[in-house]
């Protein structure tokens, strides 16, 4: 009998010292979110470029049309690209999958490829991202404004994704970028990475954060070009976003805002909700900087696979025209 207590009274010391633990993590890393809001200039000692802004344009159906609040739910195929710590949490199924497709004016298209997989029971992931914008039949023309022909851009990234099993309502992620462009006969490659977080303190609140491209650059070849080789390297412009999100009515209505900080551009806020409808429907709609979006979904399940549809609409950043973009997501 007297074992016994002792027992008990061991596992409720562990356990009292873990929520102790927790908390006290907690606490650091809403000081440290306080701190960096108050004064950006902790994260952002030099300006960067404006290079890579392909890959300021997202990827994740639902994630886009919530305005791209997404830093602290990441809990999709798309967490690889919008907080890798995502990963870390995606208890719903082991696997996700999705392809998704946009049309964007001035004939501009994006093509994008997610997966994540689950590492354990506990927690903790894998993924990655295939990222692709092209435009063809662009009119090339000399100094003289003669015409010499037609160009193609192909502008590509490959995310690698980890995040560790580390704790039930708190997890990292580290994401990896190799970026390969090709434009008129020219190339250039580049690396980097982000860093993400997010904590739940309580089940229905999530809070994370993610540092964006941390050291990326890219590097053009000119070979061709001039009459010498002449190599040009570009820092893409880092950011940091925090933000928070809630889930209402028993998960069916999520609420969600983003704050966007990066070098040489003005802040933004992302403000998303989602619905999720009776008959296996949800709609989305949020503000992303200020201009709005919309969309859809649809799932559906077999045994222990579930497939989604998801639609957006978006106002396209450039104030060029409607974009419209779908999404087909497997889970399983």
């Amino acid at each position: 009998m007297l074992s016994k207590v002792n027992t008990w009274k061991s596992g409720t010391t562990e356990g009292a010292d873990q929520a102790r633990r927790t908390r006290c993590l907690l606490r650091v890393v809403t000081c440290f979110m306080v701190t960096v809001l108050v004064n950006p200039g902790l994260v952002y000692a030099q300006s960067g470029g404006d290079s890579g802004s392909f890959l300021r344009l997202g990827i994740g159906i639902r994630a886009l049309s919530m305005g791209g609040a997404f830093t602290s739910l990441a809990d999709d195929a798309a967490a690889v690209y919008w907080n890798p710590a995502g990963m870390g949490m995606l208890h719903a199924t082991r696997r996700q999958g999705s392809l998704m497709y946009r049309s964007m004016s001035l004939d501009r298209r994006q093509v994008a490829i997610s997966y994540t997989q689950h590492l354990s029971e506990n927690g903790g992931g894998v993924g990655f991202a295939l990222i692709h914008l092209g435009v063809d039949n662009i009119d090339g023309r000399n100094i003289n404004g003669q015409r010499t022909g037609s160009l193609s851009d192909s502008e590509n990234a490959i995310l690698l994704s980890f995040s560790p099993d580390i704790h039930a309502r708190i997890s990292v992620g580290l994401t990896m970028k190799l970026l390969v462009y090709r434009l008129g006969g020219q190339s250039a490659k580049g690396f980097g990475g982000d860093i993400g977080f997010i904590a739940r303190p309580i089940d229905p609140l999530s809070v994370g954060f993610i540092f964006r491209d941390v050291g990326t650059r890219i590097t053009w070849d000119t070979a061709g070009l001039f009459s010498r080789n002449v190599q040009r390297s570009e820092t893409l412009p880092r950011s940091f976003t925090i933000g928070a999100s809630y889930r209402f009515w028993q998960e069916r209505m999520t609420v969600a805002v983003d704050i966007e900080s990066a070098q040489r551009r003005d802040s933004e806020v992302h403000i998303g909700a989602e619905f999720n409808l009776p008959g296996q429907f949800a709609a989305r709609t949020g503000l992303r900087g200020g201009q709005f979006t919309a969309g859809t979904g649809f799932v559906t399940s077999y045994r222990s696979t579930s497939v989604r549809l998801n639609y957006v609409f978006l106002n396209d950043r450039i104030g060029a025209g409607d974009t419209h973009a779908i999404e087909w997501e497997v889970g399983f």
